[in-house]
């Protein structure tokens, strides 16, 4: 389950490079050397990572009360529905959401301005953790993976991996740097919804 969220993190960083990636690069950075710099970019990363795990123990414990219910089944089978449905955001509505995302991204830095203007570690942290709640249908298939973990620990550990996942793209995104070409990107992407597929017919499957 571990390797499953890491993979889906990594390769859904290649997806979220328009949605999350203009807000990594607004994010302030403290420069007075490489170490601030680096420790300040990690500490934005951490604090998506943070929430992500919240999403996870939030999930693992729903998951954990239907798997107490006696209809263990149902868990792998919701969770490869709502994966299934992951794959929505690849039919030509992509950019869509992108758009809905950059427009969420605009009203959420006007009340947090003076966030993005603190080149302290605090205010990194916390734009980092506002970014992690922003939705997203990629965070949302790895939340139900964690629903299937079915507990608190679970939970918890497959959305720390599928942030980690993210964290190499996101990181060099807010650098400005990227780790593939745009030929190699779109060839990424054209595989991720088979992947995305497969990972929710093997949960449903599964469940039956």
């Amino acid at each position: 389950m571990i390797f499953l969220a890491f993979s889906i993190g990594l390769m859904s960083s290649f997806h979220c490079l328009g949605m999350c990636g203009p807000i990594a690069m607004a994010a302030p950075v403290i420069k007075a050397s490489w170490f601030t710099e680096f420790l300040s970019r990690m500490t934005y990363n951490f604090g998506r990572i943070f929430s992500y795990s919240f999403i996870g123990m939030i999930m693992g414990l729903l998951g954990n009360v239907v798997l107490l219910s006696g209809i263990q089944q149902s868990i792998s089978i919701i969770s490869g529905i709502v994966i299934l449905l992951g794959l929505i955001p690849f039919f030509n509505v992509e950019r869509r959401l992108g758009g809905n995302v950059f427009h969420l991204f605009q009203k959420i830095r006007q009340p947090f301005q003076q966030l993005f203007r603190q080149k302290k570690l605090t205010s990194v942290f916390l734009l980092g953790l506002l970014n992690g709640f922003i939705p997203c249908g990629m965070v949302y298939m790895a939340a139900a993976g964690a629903f299937a973990g079915a507990s608190f620990t679970n939970g918890i550990l497959f959305m720390v991996f599928f942030g980690l996942g993210t964290l190499p793209m996101m990181y060099m995104v807010s650098a400005g740097f990227q780790l593939a070409g745009p030929a190699l990107r779109s060839k990424i992407k054209s595989v991720m919804p088979v992947l995305i597929g497969v990972v929710g017919v093997l949960f449903i499957l599964r469940g039956l």
